[in-house]
């Protein structure tokens, strides 16, 4: 039985497709979609990564966030050194909470920033057939690999890291625990410069300055709670 081929435009070329390879075609674009959103969702959440260590200038030095402003560096790494310096002044302050506050701004630039910057410079590639698809990011950062039976090694210019969108959102979730956890070490700061009186974070955030700890954060409504609770177990990836 001979098989039916249906008409298709395919970017404004005319094309006739079996009904399973349209079915492929139809599955590959809903898969790269997922990445995408995937992508875009890591990038507003570092971009909220980034807003949070930019505020705890303010209470850090009692100032206004266009004070603030005025002050910081752009270079994310130069802030965490200038915050860490900051905090280690405030004698008042304690050893265990400015411990755990320079842990989360390692996390942040040393982690996820470095993490977040090869999935937005690096390339990638798509690849898709009838009956699979898969995404990569291309890394072309030079680096020596050694060759079995050469005694030299062998310079590799591109190397493909297999990514799926469930990866970018175990990235995103990443991110997301590190700025959460620093609002509330923002807010514990806050309430210390108002009432001369040091109120630590809920213990549950203290994970959060692990290596690659991921908060499951428990059901919560912004309405009714505006600050958001800490999360109710970790993963680390």
């Amino acid at each position: 039985m001979e098989e039916e081929y249906i008409d298709f435009d395919f970017f404004g070329m005319p094309a006739k497709l079996s009904p399973k390879a349209l079915k492929g075609l139809v599955d590959a674009g809903a898969y790269l979609d997922a990445h995408l959103k995937a992508l875009g969702g890591m990038c507003w959440a570092f971009a909220n990564l980034d807003n949070a260590i930019s505020r705890l200038y303010e209470p850090v030095l009692q100032c206004s966030e266009e004070q603030a402003a005025c002050i910081m560096i752009d270079n994310l790494s130069t802030r965490r050194d200038q915050l860490n310096r900051l905090l280690h002044l405030e004698v008042d302050l304690p050893d265990e909470f400015v411990s755990w506050v320079g842990r989360l701004l390692s996390r942040a630039c040393d982690e996820l920033a470095s993490e977040r910057n090869r999935c937005i410079h690096d390339c990638w590639t798509f690849n898709w057939s009838v009956e699979r698809q898969s995404v990569a990011r291309i890394s072309k950062k030079p680096r020596l690999s050694k060759v079995p039976s050469r005694p030299r090694k062998q310079i590799i210019v591109r190397s493909e890291n297999p990514t799926t969108a469930e990866d970018l959102q175990q990235l995103e979730g990443r991110i997301h625990t590190v700025a959460s956890a620093l609002g509330a070490a923002r807010r514990s700061l806050e309430t210390w410069r108002r009432t001369n009186q040091f109120s630590a974070p809920d213990p549950e955030w203290l994970p959060a300055g692990e290596a690659r700890a991921r908060g499951m954060t428990k059901p919560w409504s912004a309405e009714a709670h505006p600050v958001q609770p800490p999360p109710s177990r970790y993963v680390f990836d």
